[in-house]
């Protein structure tokens, strides 16, 4: 393609957005609405991480394991059990590494809560949660259990509620995308009809389909890009705002790294750009060709 066709059709391209300043409006605010739910979700997803482990580990039973038994034997015998679920090993190296997050820059603190060693576990998941207290009793002050932790109501109540907000905060973002890519596809759709005669004659003189639909692929592209854009800049805002504070101040309870910062900034501008390019090319796809 040369670059007076190309000019030709960013000519094109620009006419098109002026002439459904409205549509392309709302288009651009709903990839902006829904990719910022689903950029948010992410970031608070991610920066939760450690937390969410933790409490879903509490929700499971936690059974350490008295220093000289062997751990796999007991965790062999326990898995036996109709009421048990199935069972995870964790070393006391493990178990410290899990528990590290949580001193952040308070090595020390860890150190005189756990003697610097710690033992193992097994982690037990029961085939029902309501009996979990009633396995716990069973199993604590059982020869070579040395203590049994199970879940209070505070970690049940987070963890339920941190599953409710994954839950209905991804169906909502689901809606938003569908809702936006029908819009860009109406708005690229009425393009199409408001400009047909022009079409018509473009591909009768001899223009290249491929070109003409370029044009509405461009338009789409442009579209998912500033929805992106805004997007990215609002999800770094709630970063600085509201997530980066609670982090310095609770380094222990939030961390969330430049890198997964990027991973999620980048799958804004993608998703975006996918849903403009996509609606605008499924409404070309049959109109351009009957034409």
């Amino acid at each position: 393609m040369s670059f007076e066709s190309f000019r030709y059709i960013w000519d094109d391209v620009q006419s098109g957005l002026k002439r459904n300043k409205g549509a392309s409006l709302a288009s651009i605010i709903l990839i902006f609405v829904a990719v910022t739910l689903i950029g948010g979700l992410l970031l608070m997803r991610l920066a939760l991480e450690d937390t969410i482990t933790y409490v879903e580990s509490q929700i499971s039973m936690k059974v350490y394991v008295e220093k000289g038994y062997d751990t796999e034997q007991l965790s062999s015998v326990l898995v036996e059990n109709d009421f048990i679920q199935s069972v995870e090993v964790e070393t006391g190296d493990e178990v410290l590494a899990g528990l590290s997050h949580f001193f952040m820059n308070r090595e020390h603190l860890l150190d005189s809560f756990t003697n610097g060693a710690m033992n193992d576990a097994i982690k037990v998941h029961v085939t029902d949660a309501s009996l979990i207290e009633e396995v716990a009793r069973s199993l604590d002050g059982m020869q070579g259990i040395a203590e049994v932790i199970y879940p209070q109501e505070m970690a049940q109540t987070l963890y339920e509620w941190i599953k409710k907000v994954e839950t209905y905060g991804s169906i909502i973002a689901i809606i938003l995308l569908i809702i936006a890519c029908m819009v860009a596809y109406i708005a690229f759709h009425l393009a199409l009809y408001q400009r047909e005669k022009e079409i018509r004659v473009k591909l009768l003189v001899g223009a290249n389909p491929a070109h003409v639909r370029l044009q509405f692929l461009i338009e789409g592209f442009l579209l998912g890009l500033v929805g992106g854009i805004l997007s990215l800049f609002s999800t770094f805002a709630l970063f600085e705002l509201v997530l980066h504070p609670i982090e310095q101040a609770v380094p222990f309870l939030i961390q969330l790294d430049s890198s997964n910062r990027i991973i999620v900034f980048s799958l804004q501008c993608i998703v975006s750009i996918v849903i403009g390019i996509g609606a605008s090319f499924l409404a070309t796809r049959k109109l351009i060709r009957d034409v």
